[in-house]
C-alpha cells in the first residue's frame, strides 16, 4: 500500500495505490496491487468491526472504506463494505482521466467528482462512526443476537 487516510477517530478509511508512471503499465505489477488493495480494504473493515464487537451488525453494513488506485494517467474510486452473508461488497464506483496537458482540462471535471463523492461519503461515515460508538459504549441497547459477535 502507498498510503493510507485516517478519519477523525484514528481509523483507516482510504487505500492509496500508485501502479504505474504515466507511461510504463506492467499489467502483472497492476493485477498485484489492485488485488492488494482489496486485502488491505478489507482488513481496514475488519479492524473497524473488531473494535466494535457489541455494535448492531446492522450499523456495520452501513460501514464503508475507500481505495484509490492510480494506473497510468487514471484514478478509479471503490469502496467496501460488508454483506449479510459474511462475505463483502467490492463495487468501483468512479473514475477519472487525470489531464496532463492544458487542452485536456475538461477532464478535471470528473477528478473533481471523485473529490465530491468523496467528501459527502466520508461525512456519512461520520454520523454511521458515531452510531457504531454509541452501541459500543451501550449509549443504545443492542439485543446480544443483533452484535457483530
Amino acid at each position: 500500500m502507498d498510503g493510507l487516510a485516517y478519519d477523525l477517530y484514528r481509523n483507516e478509511r482510504v487505500a492509496f495505490e500508485g501502479s504505474s508512471g504515466e507511461y510504463k503499465a506492467n499489467i502483472n505489477k497492476i493485477v498485484d496491487d489492485s488485488t492488494k488493495q482489496v486485502s488491505t480494504m478489507i482488513a481496514m473493515l475488519k479492524g473497524i468491526g473488531n473494535r466494535h464487537l457489541n455494535a448492531n451488525f446492522k450499523t456495520l453494513l452501513d460501514t464503508e472504506v475507500f481505495g484509490i488506485q492510480s494506473v497510468r494517467t487514471s484514478i478509479v474510486l471503490s469502496e467496501v463494505q460488508f454483506k449479510e452473508d459474511d462475505r463483502f461488497s467490492y463495487r468501483e464506483v468512479r473514475s477519472a482521466e487525470v489531464p496532463i496537458v492544458y487542452e485536456e482540462r475538461n477532464k478535471w471535471l470528473k477528478v473533481f467528482e471523485i473529490l465530491c463523492y468523496m467528501l459527502v461519503e466520508l461525512k456519512k461515515q461520520r454520523i454511521n462512526y458515531k452510531v457504531i460508538e454509541d452501541d459500543e459504549q451501550g449509549a443504545v441497547l443492542v439485543m446480544s443476537e443483533d452484535t457483530i459477535k
